[in-house]
């Protein structure tokens, strides 16, 4: 069977098809990152190192299978958090060194990450143990709660709340839309801000054309709307827009609008990235399996 093939099926194991996994993706992955954004006024670059560094900081926690389970909704203590560099997040994440300094600058300001005495950064747990973030971790888990039901063709309304503790859900799905963020980088142009960008155009089309295909003209969208879903600066999103140009994943439509690449459904570039995400996501759905959905899969 080829990878295509593979992909649909295993998609289909989750109850919709490989390029509605994507989008629920895509949108699951956008909604969460605004959520926190909206939380900590801070644009989603921003916000992207903020989770970036939290996840960091615990992972020698979260990787270790016992001690992830034994912590639940604990919050660890700020001497057991790892600190993290920035170069190392700079580099897994796919943002120049001084792009991500300016973005640290912002949460340094903020009192959102300190750095330890290594000179490593980490994220205070006292940030992470206010009313502020307790509502973040609250809407979170709905929001994970209904994509994952959306991702087995089920409305959320009606059906049983998941049974995780809210932080070490949040934790786990933390980690998947990291790790999809990282890998759309990859696809796309090496590059976290220009990736963003590109996945903000294709939330703007979506919403604006839910139905899109056929004979109907290829939609497009406004720069500006991708540049608002993002709280970028206008420019910062219009020069990245014009870099997905010349990559050629967009183009401009005859109104100076922006669409998608006409061919961009059918590159072998977009079939191993639909594979590597159904295949992510199909992870994060046996990982909270065990826990939250029992009663969910019945």
């Amino acid at each position: 069977m080829s990878r295509s093939g593979q992909t649909a099926v295993a998609a289909e194991a989750l109850g919709v098809g490989e390029f509605e996994t994507a989008r629920l993706a895509r949108k699951y992955v956008l909604d969460c990152v605004n959520l926190v954004a909206q939380t900590i006024q801070q644009d989603h670059v921003t916000t992207l190192l903020f989770l970036a560094t939290v996840t960091a900081n615990i992972s020698h926690v979260t990787h270790n299978a016992v001690l992830a389970d034994s912590l639940g909704d604990q919050v660890p203590a700020d001497d057991q958090r790892q600190p993290v560099s920035l170069y190392a997040l700079a580099r897994t994440y796919h943002l120049s060194y001084e792009t991500a300094r300016r973005h640290l600058k912002k949460l340094m300001e903020a009192g959102l990450v300190v750095r330890a005495p290594d000179q490593g950064l980490r994220v205070p747990a006292a940030v992470l143990t206010g009313p502020a973030v307790a509502d973040i971790v609250l809407r979170h888990h709905e929001l994970t709660r209904a994509f994952l039901l959306a991702l087995q063709g089920k409305d959320a309304r009606g059906e049983p709340p998941i049974m995780t503790p809210r932080l070490q859900a949040a934790r786990i799905t933390t980690e998947y839309f990291l790790t999809f963020l990282r890998i759309s980088a990859e696809t796309i142009s090496k590059d976290l801000v220009t990736t963003l960008v590109c996945l903000a155009i294709t939330q703007a089309l979506t919403e604006q054309h839910p139905v899109m295909g056929g004979d109907q003209e290829r939609p497009s969208t406004t720069v500006l709307a991708a540049a608002r879903m993002l709280n970028l600066p206008y420019e910062t999103a219009r020069r990245h827009a014009h870099k997905l140009i010349r990559l050629g994943f967009c183009e401009r439509a005859e109104t100076g609008k922006i669409r998608l690449g006409e061919d961009l459904k059918t590159r072998d570039s977009t079939r191993a990235y639909l594979a590597v995400t159904v295949a992510e996501t199909i992870r994060l759905a046996q990982r909270l399996r065990p826990a939250d959905l029992a009663a969910v899969a019945a």
